[in-house]
């Protein structure tokens, strides 16, 4: 009885033996794998961090790139108007690294691989080359091709390492991987490529070719997303991409590699001829302005030498007035003939050195006249006397272009004119000033529009840099 009692207990603590033991091993690997769970979870966040973290710094890298290879082809260094904005995308994309090396840190302590530690051995050794190359930017000591490579390397590295980050033997977790470069690379493509399309769609709405700073603004956005094509093309050739994945990725390097490019260089193109034939009416409007310039200031000179000028300007100096009206006639003769000549000139002053008109004649309609002598007026108040009086000789002062004034009051039609001037001298003292008034109209190259935009146009108005309106010319009618 007693070997019965102890057979069934010693029978009842095997069971229970053997069932504590089949409990335990699934709770332990429960246990295990809920451990491995957490410490993949906790991985993954890590890793996630590291991947936006050398995106936004390789991003950041790229603008840079930009920035200083356009002040090294400038050639201004630290005085070009860019380089304050380069010291702060600087800035920027080392607090990327900063705190991508951090979570990198991170993840050595979890996981110990070899081929990150390689990776980031190779991307520590780039960056450090960049930092080393960017004083150099400041005083133009690095040539633009040696500071293209070295950011591009730079930029490169940090997306093998984002790459290598993210890398595992297990296919569940590539799919993972393959998943976020794609996310990621293609939302940041869009955002690039959509900025790329709004300033050109926005151009193209203006009617104006593309300018320097938009095509600055371009080029940078373009950098940075031909980046993010490369990364995205990367999958392509991965073994654990499946088939449908790269049947959709070269269709996809297809339509934006070519079709797309196609298009972008079109409209490039046609963008530069537009510039180029701008430039080349604005070069003839330049030259003409100078030949046209340099044509009066000569006669100016020319006149202001003659002998009966320096004849007036002697007996005016000198205070004898015996031949001073026979002198006047003859001055008046010879800017009637003048302008007869050159009929550009609506009028032709001599001042004296106080002020004091002593010859004026007038050119209108083939037509000259001369003021009298009894009406002619004092001048010393008018900007054209106060700034040539005090003129070296030989230097000539030309006004900005205002309204003709007749009888004290606005000529209308309005008419806008320019006054050059220059000093006489008579044995080295000042003895007054010729002037010349000239009409800008449309037959003078003052009014560039005629020959930029449509010469066919009458819409135009014509104002100072401080934005005094001089004319206003609407459908044939002229207003102030």
């Amino acid at each position: 009885m007693i070997l019965r009692k102890r057979s069934l207990k010693f029978q009842l603590i095997v069971v229970s033996s053997i069932l504590f033991c089949v409990l335990i091993v699934p709770v332990g690997m429960s246990m295990k794998k809920s451990l491995e769970s957490r410490k993949l979870s906790d991985e993954y966040t890590i890793e996630n961090r590291i991947i936006e973290h050398l995106n936004t710094a390789a991003g950041w890298h790229a603008i840079e790139r930009e920035y200083g290879a356009t002040i090294l082809g400038s050639g201004k260094g630290s005085s070009s108007p860019l380089f304050t904005d380069f010291l702060e995308i600087r800035k920027k994309g080392d607090l990327e690294v900063f705190q991508a090396e951090e979570y990198i840190n991170e993840l050595k302590k979890i996981d110990d691989n070899k081929i990150l530690e390689k990776e980031l051995n190779i991307w520590r050794e780039g960056y450090q080359m960049l930092l080393s190359s960017r004083p150099k930017i400041t005083s133009n000591e690095i040539s633009r091709e040696e500071w293209l490579n070295v950011t591009t390397l730079n930029i490169n590295n940090e997306f093998d390492l984002r790459n290598v980050t993210f890398t595992s033997e297990k296919i569940v977790e590539r799919i993972i991987c393959m998943s976020n470069i794609l996310c990621l690379n293609v939302a940041k493509l869009c955002k690039f490529v959509g900025l790329e399309r709004a300033l050109i769609g926005n151009t193209i709405a203006s009617g104006k070719p593309i300018s320097d700073e938009i095509y600055e603004k371009i080029k940078r956005y373009r950098t940075i997303a031909e980046l993010l094509f490369d990364q995205i093309l990367l999958l392509k050739d991965l073994a654990s991409t499946s088939d449908q994945m790269k049947q959709a990725l070269v269709e996809f390097e297809k339509e934006f590699l070519q079709s797309f490019q196609r298009l972008r260089e079109d409209i490039f193109s046609a963008s530069r001829k537009e510039i180029k034939v701008s430039s080349d009416k604005i070069t003839k409007v330049k030259t003409d302005m100078n030949n046209y310039l340099f044509g009066i200031s000569k006669d100016l000179l020319n006149i202001s030498n003659h002998i009966n000028i320096i004849e007036l300007a002697k007996g005016l100096n000198s205070g004898k007035n015996i031949h001073i009206s026979e002198q006047q006639s003859s001055v008046i003769n010879l800017f009637k003939f003048f302008t007869q000549v050159h009929n550009i000139y609506s009028q032709v002053l001599f001042i004296d050195r106080f002020g004091q008109e002593r010859v004026c004649v007038d050119f209108d309609s083939n037509t000259t006249l001369a003021t009298s002598l009894s009406q002619l007026k004092d001048k010393k108040e008018k900007h054209y006397f106060k700034e040539t009086i005090n003129m070296t000789e030989g230097d000539v002062y030309i006004s900005q272009i205002e309204l003709n004034i007749q009888q004290d009051r606005i000529q209308i039609p309005y008419n806008p004119v320019i006054y050059f001037a220059t000093p006489v001298f008579v044995d080295g003292k000042r003895a007054g000033i010729v002037v010349f008034k000239v009409i800008a109209n449309a037959d003078t190259p003052f009014l560039s529009h005629k020959v930029i935009e449509d010469n066919t146009k009458e819409d135009y108005i014509l104002a100072d840099q401080n934005g005094f309106i001089s004319i206003i010319q609407i459908k044939g009618k002229s207003g102030e």
